[in-house]
């Protein structure tokens, strides 16, 4: 809350956040006199959660506007501006995969080779209770209709359910 002139008061903000990780790697080496061969595997999860409600009980200000004095708008009650949010949760995952295979081959006494090759895969994080808004201009949502014009969700027509699968390419 702001009142102009004086100190403001504040409610507090209460959230919490957490991250997950599941992790699963392994790696298989085999090694003659010339070769010292390594392959690889990675899988990983990375879980992320987080909630506010900053300004769920509201964000007043008080200017004088209104009656003259910024504390006689506090005592009446008549605010300038208010804001009200809802409690903001993201509650998202991403997959990655990684790939490795890597050879030391030693030519000569004095001369090794290090070969490899990598391949990483990264996936987008994907909301894991489908709230992954789309943006279509001036569309309107038939799944939440009082979300602002444009955006949509999955259950809207042509927007494509969220099941973790990276869709690269825009809502038709």
């Amino acid at each position: 809350m702001t009142i102009t002139g004086f100190s403001g008061m504040n409610t507090g903000t209460v959230g919490r956040a957490y991250n997950k990780n599941y992790e699963f790697s392994d790696v298989v080496s085999f090694s003659t006199s010339r070769h010292n061969l390594r392959m690889g595997y990675q899988f990983l999860r990375d879980w992320k959660y987080a909630s506010n409600n900053f300004n769920a009980s509201g964000a007043f200000t008080f200017s004088g506007q209104r009656s003259g004095h910024a504390i006689a708008d506090f005592l009446l009650g008549v605010p300038v501006t208010l804001g009200i949010r809802n409690l903001a949760v993201s509650d998202t995952f991403a997959n990655y995969n990684g790939l490795f295979v890597q050879d030391d081959f030693r030519v000569t006494q004095r001369l090794t080779f290090n070969l490899g090759l990598r391949w990483d895969g990264t996936e987008p994080y994907v909301d894991r209770r489908g709230y992954q808004p789309y943006f279509r201009p001036g569309a309107t949502s038939t799944v939440y209709p009082r979300a602002p014009r444009g955006t949509l969700f999955p259950g809207d027509a042509g927007v494509p359910q969220s099941d973790g699968a990276l869709n690269a390419r825009p809502a038709d």
